[in-house]
């Protein structure tokens, strides 16, 4: 090979050289956030932030965070879910039961760590707290199932004949189904209002409102 022929060949092959070294690096890794609220909530934010840097994950040098806000309308929460899974992030994190529905119906592949109010096997996230398969895991809270102590905590504190007044969200059914089984099973008198957004939070709170329902005492659940 002639001397100028091998030092154009030279150059061109390490003019590649970067990109290819580029192609081989593996990409910074994202995690997504799906929320149904407007922003972050800084306490737990810094907490998240705290703990990935523990385990050597710094926001902005070797991992991104992506946030998708549905501010208030659960109806986007499909799309937003949609939009982080284009995105291929590492994990998606989800708070709340209907935002972690919305997250499993987009992927069955990419994992979700969520924090829930209810039971994630009666949600269809886990098969079974022992064995929980498929892309879900996180924490339970299990507030629907306290539902009935709370209950008792307020009657000792209200009238006999004082109803009481739950807002939920329409789209939390394991909840509504909690109220119900509870109503049955005490005897107590309940109101269920349902609100699925803050347009709809005015209203329905007047309906539960003590004006509206003399002569008896209101004592209202917020599960939103």
């Amino acid at each position: 090979m002639k001397r100028r022929e091998f030092i154009t060949l030279a150059g061109a092959a390490a003019a590649t050289w970067p990109l290819a070294a580029q192609a081989q690096q593996p990409a910074i890794p994202v995690i997504g956030v799906l929320s149904a609220g407007h922003s972050p909530v800084p306490d737990i934010e810094a907490a998240f932030e705290r703990g990935l840097a523990e385990r050597g994950y710094v926001v902005g040098r070797n991992v991104m965070i992506e946030h998708r806000w549905a501010r208030g309308n659960y109806d986007r929460l499909p799309e937003l879910a949609q939009e982080l899974v284009r995105l291929n992030p590492a994990l998606i994190r989800v708070g709340g039961n209907v935002v972690a529905l919305a997250a499993m119906r987009a992927t069955s592949t990419i994992p979700i760590v969520f924090t829930i109010a209810s039971d994630p096997i009666k949600m269809g996230l886990a098969k079974s707290l022992a064995h929980p398969g498929g892309n879900a895991t996180g924490i339970a809270m299990m507030t629907a199932t306290l539902t009935l102590k709370r209950l008792e905590l307020i009657r000792e504190l209200l009238p006999q004949n004082a109803t009481v007044g739950f807002l939920v969200n329409p789209e939390n059914q394991d909840l509504l189904l909690e109220i119900e089984d509870v109503a049955r099973s005490t005897g107590q008198s309940l109101v269920v209002a349902k609100a699925r957004n803050v347009d709809d939070l005015d209203p329905h709170l007047c309906s539960l409102s003590p004006l509206k329902s003399a002569p008896y005492s209101s004592a209202t659940m917020r599960y939103l």
